[in-house]
């Protein structure tokens, strides 16, 4: 593979594992804070996230 594609293939993959984690993060948050409906968007939106 070539190697900027392989560098850039990688970063996207690290954007979107960041991107995942603050998704929970905010899920947590909002969950603890007793905000269920967005709670429950952003824990949809990670799984969205890491299923496509």
């Amino acid at each position: 593979m070539n190697p900027s594609i392989e560098k850039l293939l990688n970063d996207q993959i690290k954007y979107e594992a960041q991107a995942s984690i603050q998704y929970l993060a905010m899920a947590s948050w909002a969950d603890a804070a007793g905000y269920s409906g967005i709670a429950n968007f952003f824990t949809a939106s990670q799984k969205k996230n890491v299923c496509t």
